[in-house]
């Protein structure tokens, strides 16, 4: 299933579809990750002792409700104090989905190595997509899906993402922490099909939705409203994720080291 190949940037544009990026850089006392695709773009500093999270920073730079920027704070005030292993035990509904990944993602990373992952979903055709996961410029995950259903890779066949959980215990670690990602990238592609169909600035959350996340707690989703210009179609221009890299420094709580 695990692939090494390396990206062919021109190509990696193509298909049209979603495109997000994540970079986990680890510096001494201190963790950064960055998320962005083409809808969010987040942030999140975490300085800590080698045991437990000593000060959170977290930023909301573009999202796609008015409520998004409130779960920041309420990550950071939860992350302070607690142990980097404790992190992944959080109730993930009641945050900002991708703040909660990254936040999960750069504790994992601490004393290690820079990371970057790259993902792309393409745009579904008769319900079909490709989507690939990619660490460092080589290919590491790549699935063709009909619906949820994986088709590929073989061994793979007939399991549902829907279900991750269940199946996920017979993956490696890489593997289901990379499938774990993948999947939240399939889910988050959906946005640019409802972006073409929504009103963008006075729509408001889906009710069926109700706990999924931060914006969609009950005290949230009342007064939660479209932001404007949210959407970013990556594949369609010459930007890429996170390309822009002097808007996210480094931060300190007092200010930017990098």
């Amino acid at each position: 299933m695990t692939r090494q190949a390396p990206i062919d940037r021109d190509v990696a544009r193509h298909p049209p579809g979603l495109w997000q990026r994540i970079e986990i850089t680890p510096l001494p006392g201190v963790v950064v990750a960055r998320l962005e695709d083409d809808a969010d773009r987040f942030w999140l500093r975490l300085a800590h002792d080698g045991e437990r999270i000593v000060d959170a920073v977290a930023r909301t730079e573009r999202i796609p409700w008015s409520t998004c920027p409130g779960a920041a704070p309420l990550l950071a005030e939860q992350l302070v104090g607690r142990a980097l292993a404790a992190v992944r035990l959080f109730d993930p509904m009641i945050h900002c989905t991708h703040l909660y990944d990254l936040a999960v993602l750069a504790v994992a990373q601490v004393g290690g190595d820079r990371v970057a992952y790259d993902l792309h979903v393409a745009d579904r055709v008769h319900g079909r997509t490709t989507a690939m996961l990619a660490k460092d410029d080589h290919i590491v995950t790549r699935w063709l899906l009909d619906g949820t259903i994986l088709c590929e890779p073989d061994a793979w066949a007939g399991r549902d993402l829907k279900h991750l959980s269940q199946w996920r215990g017979s993956l490696s670690p890489d593997e289901a922490k990379h499938a774990a990602m993948l999947r939240r990238a399939v889910m988050v592609s959906g946005v640019r099909r409802s972006s073409q169909t929504v009103d963008r600035h006075d729509d408001m959350p889906i009710p069926s939705r109700a706990g999924a996340c931060f914006t969609y707690q009950p005290s949230q989703m009342a007064r939660a409203r479209r932001s404007s210009d949210w959407i970013r179609d990556f594949t369609a221009s010459s930007d890429t994720p996170l390309g822009d890299l002097c808007h996210f420094p480094l931060l300190a709580s007092n200010g930017p080291v990098a």
